[in-house]
């Protein structure tokens, strides 16, 4: 799908010296690639001691081997 963008061109040029990446548009992509697995991380961290965890784990490790 292609989307018209204006970014800044001083961070797209040093986004390419820092990237292995051959174009723009894969640079964008990974810049957003990354920054949605950083939002996942810290909705993971906001969960922290809020889920119980039921069971026993020595009981399922045995089942599993």
């Amino acid at each position: 799908m292609k989307i018209k963008l204006q970014i800044d061109n001083i961070l797209l040029d040093e986004a390419q010296l820092l990237v292995p990446l051959k174009t723009k548009e894969e640079i964008v992509e990974e810049a957003l690639r990354l920054h949605l697995a950083s939002l996942k991380r810290l909705k993971m961290i906001e969960l922290f001691g809020k889920v119980t965890c039921e069971g026993n784990i020595n009981e399922t490790r045995a089942v599993k081997q």
